[in-house]
């Protein structure tokens, strides 16, 4: 990895870790200690999600917490150039894998209604 490239990537790292810091305590207490977790339902889920302010949230944590994942995994499997091909194929799978988990995981939230 070049430098400059290496301080996109810890400025990028930061840069998630500090939203986590936020969002993170946010979702637990509204998940886990405002409301009954025995109570989670699809009816509970939806009624959350039929505040646009909830669902924006839940998608800006998704976000950040894939994105910050991808970026430590990626980072982590590229720390050095011995492991060769085999070490870019897996930070791509990687890669692809929360790309694919964040398409879905939007996909959801965004079309989620009880019929």
């Amino acid at each position: 990895m070049s430098e400059r490239v290496g301080e996109w990537w810890v400025s990028l790292m930061m840069a998630t870790s500090l939203a986590l810091l936020v969002l993170l305590p946010i979702e637990f207490v509204s998940w886990l200690i405002a409301s009954d977790p025995t109570a989670h339902t699809a009816e509970w889920v939806a009624d959350r999600w039929s505040n646009a302010a909830w669902r924006a949230v839940d998608w800006v944590f998704l976000v950040v917490g894939l994105a910050h994942g991808a970026l430590g995994a990626v980072r982590w499997l590229n720390r050095d150039r011995a492991g060769g091909g085999f070490r870019s194929a897996v930070a791509l799978f990687v890669a692809a894998a929360c790309f694919a988990l964040l398409i879905l995981g939007s996909y959801t939230l965004f079309t989620f209604e009880l019929t």
